[in-house]
């Protein structure tokens, strides 16, 4: 799952680069407590991250993990 954050240029340009930080900091803290354990969650870009779920049985497994 391809996840982008819309609208992160704006905090790093009217906040500064610290409070970006802390943004994506926060936002991996959420990530990580909302997969499972055989998930990986990767930052692929400045404000793009990927998201690797493993033991997917059937669609509606995907879709329920998007929605966390």
């Amino acid at each position: 799952m391809f996840i982008d954050l819309d609208g992160f240029i704006e905090v790093n340009d009217t906040l500064g680069h610290d409070a970006g930080d802390f943004l994506l900091k926060t936002l991996v803290q959420r990530l990580l407590s909302s997969i499972r354990k055989t998930d990986t969650i990767a930052r692929v870009g400045g404000d793009e991250f990927l998201l690797i779920a493993t033991e997917l049985n059937s669609s509606d497994d995907a879709a329920n993990i998007a929605k966390r």
